[in-house]
């Protein structure tokens, strides 16, 4: 992010908006930011923070803004559904976290910058407020033909608001695609969660049983074993470590083979208790990452 909008200069590599190469110099007229941390001044009033901002986008402060209010249309709209009228005259210091989240918000938006990045700018907010953001950032997508980057970790957000999706672990871009196309990856998963005496016993079910059963060709398909998360209880009456497969069916009819296979790992006391669930999409970034 501070690469992208140029706060950090890169040591390799290139930026590129819309295909081309954007150098340094240029950044600050094709990039804005909305970050996780309030830098505007404290000692400053609001409107004369906004009227900064107007003058550094490009704007006649004069004709933009008067002394008590913005009248700029698209600026004032802003105000307004922000709900920030009662606000302009206060200084910055006097403003609660979520409305100085709020107005970090407003002027990241001023200007007609191609790129707005947002990362992680609603933290702090109320739900109602939260909501009005994503309708703003909606409307300068399709109104106003923005691209927005929006880091977040509310996987809800991202399900609810966001068409294309990157997941990074630990600095690395593990996932990268169209929501849809990254749904239908983890809606063929499930997570199928065991209870067994050991890790090692984890291990025996895992090679021995799920994948040799299905690597012989006697379930009728194929069934991938995407990841494996342990977690080892303490005083736990039906077993002492808690294995959580991640499962690709390939084929529903697998699902039955399933069944019995897991029926006969209770049997045979390889496993105590066992469960099937729906991946989400949570499910599937600690999957991807692991």
């Amino acid at each position: 992010m501070d690469i992208l909008c140029g706060q950090t200069i890169a040591t390799s590599g290139t930026v590129y908006v819309e295909g081309r190469e954007v150098r340094p110099s240029q950044i600050s007229q094709i990039v804005s930011l909305c970050g996780q941390i309030d830098t505007i001044w404290p000692e400053m009033k609001v409107l004369t923070a906004i009227r900064i901002f107007l003058l550094c986008r490009g704007y006649n402060t004069r004709t933009s803004t008067t002394s008590k209010t913005v009248t700029d249309p698209y600026v004032a709209y802003l105000v307004r559904e922000l709900g920030m009228e009662e606000m302009l005259l206060k200084k910055v210091k006097a403003l609660s976290g979520g409305q100085k989240r709020r107005l970090a918000f407003l002027v990241s938006l001023i200007g007609n910058t191609r790129v707005v990045l947002v990362d992680e700018a609603m933290t702090g907010v109320d739900i109602q407020t939260r909501q009005m953001m994503w309708k703003i950032l909606r409307n300068e997508i399709s109104k106003r033909n923005r691209s927005v980057v929006v880091t977040t970790h509310d996987v809800s957000e991202v399900e609810q608001y966001c068409n294309t999706v990157g997941i990074l672990h630990r600095g690395q871009l593990v996932e990268m695609g169209e929501l849809r196309d990254i749904r239908k990856k983890w809606s063929d998963s499930i997570k199928l969660i065991c209870l067994c005496a050991n890790p090692a016993a984890v291990d025996t079910f895992r090679e021995d049983v799920l994948l040799q059963k299905y690597a012989d060709g006697n379930s009728g398909g194929v069934l991938e074993v995407q990841s494996c998360l342990i977690d080892v209880l303490s005083g736990s009456g039906l077993g002492k470590v808690v294995a959580t497969f991640t499962l690709n069916l390939g084929d529903v009819t697998n699902i039955i083979h399933l069944i019995r296979t897991m029926k006969d790992n209770v049997d045979r006391n390889v496993i105590s208790y066992w469960s099937v669930e729906p991946l989400s999409l949570d499910d599937f970034i600690r999957a991807s990452s692991v």
